[in-house]
């Protein structure tokens, strides 16, 4: 939900991505999509969620983290990675 929401507020301005810690699905959740579409105008039908350990977070100007818990997570996951911003 995160992509769909920042790609339509940036559009290509810039690449963006995302990845969960423990992606339970092998494509959005109806929910998700159902809200996104009805609510925001957002298509995310053809995503597919996938966890951040599939990813080489370095290659990354910029990692959003939406919770402590998620910021936490990502440093233990690459304790070299510098680019994580949470704000609470």
């Amino acid at each position: 939900m995160a992509e769909g929401q920042a790609k339509k507020m940036l559009g290509n301005k810039v690449k963006i991505e995302s990845a969960g810690l423990a992606p339970y699905f092998e494509s959005a959740a109806e929910k998700a999509v159902e809200v996104l579409k009805n609510f925001y105008g957002i298509n995310i039908s053809n995503h597919s969620p996938r966890s951040v350990t599939d990813l080489d977070l370095k290659r990354f100007g910029l990692i959003i983290a939406l919770d402590s818990i998620v910021w936490s997570n990502l440093h233990t996951i690459d304790t070299c990675i510098s680019n994580v911003l949470f704000k609470a």
